[in-house]
């Protein structure tokens, strides 16, 4: 049984959208961008500010940083030894 019949048995709300081609899928995700959107506003969020993805942004560019420069990556520390391999 598919989940969303057993969801359905279970007295869940269940939508079903049938797309009359793929080129329509663009549609979908505009509706669901609206929806998230007007979502987060009742609950007075905005759904779409992520502070922890700019953070993690940041570190990862910290990371990163010395293997985008010139020879940066051959000058890493080397974080193991041959008796721990």
């Amino acid at each position: 049984m598919p989940q969303s019949l057993a969801l359905e048995k279970a007295g869940h709300p269940v939508v079903r959208i049938t797309l009359p081609n793929i080129y329509n899928l663009g549609q979908e995700f505009f509706r669901w961008e609206i929806a998230t959107a007007v979502a987060g506003s009742i609950i007075g969020i905005n759904a779409f500010n992520q502070p922890d993805v700019e953070a993690s942004k940041i570190e990862t560019k910290k990371l990163t940083s010395p293997v985008t420069k010139p020879q940066g990556a051959f000058h890493q520390k080397c974080h193991f030894s041959k008796q721990a391999v």
